[in-house]
């Protein structure tokens, strides 16, 4: 599938799933969203944990150091349209970024 065809089905699934989590879990457009956000972090903090061969607190501790997090959410728009490695490769080039700065 190509990155324009990922794209307009993510544009049609996402919306599905904010319906689906609202109508399951009794929550507001709102929740939902931060639920689908909060599952999106913890699916990135596992995988890099499991591509890096670190403990989840050593993860949580690198990314709160570099500002990961805030990273993750706030360009969620961008990230949930990219594969698991690519976005694994970009936290760690923000990472060693943030290291070499002055």
């Amino acid at each position: 599938m190509s990155d324009p065809q990922l794209k307009a089905t993510l544009e049609i699934l996402v919306p599905l799933v904010i319906r689906e989590i609202m109508k399951c879990r009794k929550v507001n457009e709102q929740e939902a969203f931060n639920l689908l956000y909060s599952w999106f972090l913890h699916s990135k903090l596992e995988e890099y944990k499991n591509a890096k061969g670190m403990t989840g607190k050593e993860v949580m501790t690198l990314f709160k150091k570099h500002n990961i997090i805030e990273y993750i959410v706030s360009c969620y728009g961008a990230l949930h349209t990219m594969g698991g490695l690519a976005i694994t490769e970009d936290i760690q080039s923000l990472i060693a970024g943030s290291q070499n700065a002055p």
